[in-house]
């Protein structure tokens, strides 16, 4: 599990900050040629597909930090034990969610294996962009389930120390 950890950090920290730091000295450059009055006409499909990627990867960091949107309102009334119950079926929900995202998604990426598309300015091919929501789902759903078994343990924790007392 620590090996897979490290990984994701590695993904969700570093490649991040690659691809924002490329997004912007792409965008820098867009915005000085243009100013030059010589635009370069693929700066902006270049920092979309780079922002798309940071958006993707970002999810499953959130998830690790707890940090996705979610209603307060429930672990606000909810005791210890409760609250790590609404945890779980949360997090259950998102890996069941990602999941059907990745799996639908490998039919988009196996069409697009099928018959290749290929963007207007850099004549890429569209896989590149495509692949970003999946990949995401992908780490994201990885990141469920390390919150599964995280916070199964401290319920088995937690359910140890009632039965004590």
């Amino acid at each position: 599990m620590k090996a897979v950890n490290k990984a994701l950090d590695f993904i969700e920290i570093y490649v991040n900050g690659i691809l924002l730091l490329g997004m912007c000295f792409i965008i820098f450059l867009q915005v000085i040629f243009r100013g030059l009055g010589m635009p370069l006409v693929w700066t902006e499909e270049i920092a979309r597909f780079f922002f798309v990627w940071i958006i993707y990867i970002s999810t499953s960091k959130a998830i690790m930090q707890k940090r996705h949107l979610s209603i307060d309102i429930m672990p606000l009334l909810l005791k210890k034990k409760g609250n790590l119950i609404l945890q779980l079926v949360s997090d259950l929900i998102g890996l069941l969610f990602f999941c059907i995202v990745f799996y639908y998604g490998m039919h988009v990426i196996q069409s697009f294996i099928n018959k290749p598309q290929f963007s207007q300015a850099t004549h890429t091919n569209m896989i590149l962009g495509y692949m970003a929501p999946y990949f995401g789902a992908a780490i994201s759903a990885i990141r469920y389930v390390q919150d599964l078994i995280l916070t199964g343990k401290e319920l088995a924790g937690s359910a140890g120390k009632e039965a004590n007392v």
